[in-house]
């Protein structure tokens, strides 16, 4: 167990990534008041990711890590059940994913400086060390909540122009479903209920706030689940992953009468990944890299992020968590992320959310139903990473909510970020493509917009026929 004094050491590295991110701050403090203000420092956990080198085996890797740093290090491959925290790891000092050669290490300052030192040396160890950020289900960040209010109440407005529905679409209050509408406007947009697939054979990985497994919708499904939090099982009590659940594979038939279909592949496994926590809200990086690997040992061709941390102009994206995506998507799984909800258009475009700024994972804006980019949505503004691949639809989006609410609309980067995940289990059974070749598919239907590729990429997704 750390000393006080070892607490409170704040390592180089560490300060140097949280003064690259401070000039992007008082324009926001400004805009949202002290009071909803975020201190960067609270970006990061304190513990750092390591990239090993992707030659040698498993073992190989642990002794560089160990010959590096002086670190205990456990594996995830010695936890049969997986892995569920940091706190699990019997006094290891580091853990290892042995499917994406990453580590995340929580020691002492002498042995992180250690292993920093031998990330700089010219030795050709190949070994790279940046800070653990923690990242936000992006609709539930409550520092950003003046803001969040402001996209509440525009997409209220777009939504319901008489203004006598005074329901909210980022909050988790109860929403009707929308009126005389069989299929939702976003499936429709995306071609989704008219595709001759259905996701049957394909699973898809959510890595979110659980889901509510006592809901009608789901009764019946193929679900596998796992929590990589603390002291809580997969039971969703905040809202957001069983609504992004529910769009990227919710089913055909809805339980509830004179509601309309809001899943896209409606017979695909899920493999649901929680990873926020019900009281924080927000999870560090190695539960996303834990998610990831999870996905990858169940055989999951997709891997839906509605999450995020935001970054500033010109900052470049984590070197560690691209390589593990790069790795991922070379075994052939396609991870997918939420673009962002930082922006305040037109006057003010922020960048593309961490990790959706690594170049081998899907960046996914959002556009409302006349297909104009949504307010909040991010740009691909950086020059290296952080740009735009696809839009999905992503106001005013109903689907399904922890009981007895039932069902909700939300508005976000979040829900665009499943309708391109549900959109990439079909073309992943219609042409049994996986990796590369289904994100190549993806950017070659996507429907062309009269926007800025910067704004939606390659254009709206769109399922195949």
């Amino acid at each position: 167990m750390k000393t006080k004094s070892q607490k409170s050491a704040r390592p180089r590295l560490l300060t140097e990534i949280e003064n690259m991110i401070q000039p992007s701050m008082p324009a926001r403090e400004a805009v949202l008041g002290a009071e909803n203000f975020v201190d960067p420092g609270s970006l990061f956990t304190g513990r750092y990711l390591v990239l090993l080198p992707e030659s040698g085996g498993t073992s190989a890797k642990l002794k560089t890590l160990t010959d590096a740093s002086g670190v205990s290090v456990a594996s995830t491959g010695d936890f049969a059940e997986g892995w569920s925290g940091l706190d699990s790891l019997g006094g290891a000092e580091a853990l290892f994913f042995s499917e994406l050669g990453v580590a995340v290490v929580d020691a002492p300052p002498d042995k992180t400086q250690a292993l920093m030192a031998a990330a700089g040396e010219e030795s050709g160890q190949g070994i790279i060390v940046e800070p653990e950020r923690y990242v936000f289900p992006i609709d539930e960040r409550d520092y950003f909540r003046g803001y969040r209010d402001g996209v509440n109440d525009l997409t209220r407005r777009i939504l319901n122009p008489g203004g006598s529905e005074p329901g909210s679409d980022l909050g988790g209050a109860s929403q009707p479903a929308p009126a005389a509408m069989q299929v939702t406007w976003g499936l429709q947009a995306a071609k989704a209920d008219v595709s001759s697939r259905n996701g049957a054979g394909v699973r898809v990985a959510v890595l979110d706030t659980g889901i509510d497994r006592q809901h009608p919708d789901f009764v019946g499904r193929a679900i596998t689940s796992q929590s990589f939090v603390n002291g809580e099982d997969e039971q969703d009590v905040l809202g957001h992953g069983t609504h992004c659940i529910g769009t990227a594979c919710g089913p055909r038939l809805v339980s509830a009468p004179n509601t309309p279909r809001y899943g896209i592949a409606w017979q695909a496994e899920i493999f649901v990944g929680k990873i926020f926590d019900r009281i924080t809200r927000r999870a560090p990086d190695s539960r996303i890299l834990a998610g990831i690997e999870a996905a990858m040992r169940q055989g999951c061709a997709v891997v839906s992020m509605s999450l995020g941390a935001p970054v500033s102009v010109n900052a470049p994206f984590n070197a560690v968590m691209e390589q593990a995506a790069a790795r991922a998507l070379a075994k052939g799984v396609l991870i997918i992320a939420a673009a962002g909800n930082d922006s305040r258009r037109p006057g003010d475009v922020r960048p593309v959310s961490h990790p959706a700024n690594c170049p081998s994972i899907m960046a996914v804006a959002a556009v409302d139903s006349n297909m104009r980019v949504a307010p909040f949505s991010n740009g691909g503004l950086n020059p290296n990473g952080g740009k735009i691949d696809l839009a999905g639809p992503g106001v005013g989006v109903f689907s399904s909510w922890p009981m007895p609410t039932r069902y909700n609309t939300l508005s976000g980067t979040s829900m665009a970020t499943p309708h391109v995940a549900g959109c990439a289990a079909l073309h992943a059974q219609a042409g049994d493509l996986r990796g590369g070749a289904l994100w190549a598919r993806l950017l070659q239907t996507a429907r062309a917009l009269p926007l800025s590729s910067s704004d939606v990429g390659g254009g709206l997704v769109q399922a195949p026929l």
